[in-house]
């Protein structure tokens, strides 16, 4: 995940959260076209003009500071450091660039994530721990009680039980802010599966098979074994970059086959094809 939004990216971010509107509406209030709101919108993009980014700063409620990367605060001028109780280090820490700043103010903007700070204090501060060893000491009282009177050993089922009915202060703690912030970061992870750095949903075997069918729709399965694996690498290859297969020149396929052809990769692959067909 990128520590900052680019432009493009906050564009298509603040359309989505001014309730989903969509270009054509954005367009009819700005009086920029649909096809220049979704240029700007492109991450190909590199300049808008500064009349609209003005007009587009109005029109979402932010700052051109902000859709300029001048900073990271919306509508909020810079803050007073002292007004926020922030130390010397965390600023440091803040402004050093060693973590995701983005991620952090995602986090501790989740209205969630207030349930894990205040259970995290109650805990730092000792608040509930008297408590927890009062409940224990009653345990033990209660148990030393029915051991005297029945005079059983400490082995007896029941005064086990009572023993290992101890809370542990950390152990009970520990189990309350994992939850806390388990439904937080799921959700963190959702919002962010469709980032262009984020790990593909679709396995690299799933995204093979696709190219298989398709191959097999597309050529004969009586050919050769290099054939199929040289169709298999062009179909590839001309897909992911987008380059139409019918017009390559006859000398542009050469140069390519020339270039697979010596890749040992490919050769591997062929002997495997091969054996598989002997038996």
């Amino acid at each position: 995940m990128k520590q900052g939004l680019t432009l493009q990216e906050k564009l298509r971010d603040l359309r989505y959260n001014s309730g989903k509107k969509s270009l054509e509406d954005v367009s009819e209030a700005t009086g920029i076209s649909t096809t220049a709101l979704s240029t700007y919108e492109n991450d190909e993009l590199k300049d808008v003009p500064h009349t609209n980014i003005v007009t587009l700063a109005k029109y979402y409620g932010v700052t051109t500071d902000y859709l300029l990367g001048l900073t990271e605060n919306a509508t909020a001028p810079d803050a007073d450091l002292r007004s926020l109780h922030i130390d010397d280090k965390t600023v440091d820490l803040l402004k050093s660039g060693s973590i995701n700043n983005r991620l952090l103010c995602e986090l501790i903007t989740h209205p969630d994530f207030m349930d894990f700070l205040t259970d995290l204090e109650i805990y730092v501060d000792g608040l509930a721990g008297v408590q927890i060893q009062s409940l224990n000491a009653v345990v033990d009282v209660i148990r030393k009680r029915l051991q005297d009177n029945s005079g059983s050993s400490d082995n007896d089922k029941d005064l086990r039980l009572m023993q290992t009915s101890h809370i542990e202060d950390d152990d009970y703690f520990f189990n309350i802010l994992h939850h806390d912030l388990d439904d937080v970061f799921k959700e963190l992870r959702a919002m962010h599966k469709d980032d262009s750095d984020a790990a593909p949903d679709n396995l690299i075997a799933d995204e093979f098979n696709k190219v298989l069918d398709d191959l097999e729709r597309e050529y004969s399965a009586d050919e050769k074994p290099n054939k199929n694996l040289m169709n298999l690498l062009f179909y590839y290859f001309t897909r992911e970059l987008k380059m139409p297969r019918n017009r390559l020149t006859a000398g542009e396929v050469s140069v390519l086959e020339g270039i697979f052809l010596r890749s040992g990769r490919y050769k591997e692959q062929l002997r495997q094809m091969n054996k598989g067909r002997r038996k």
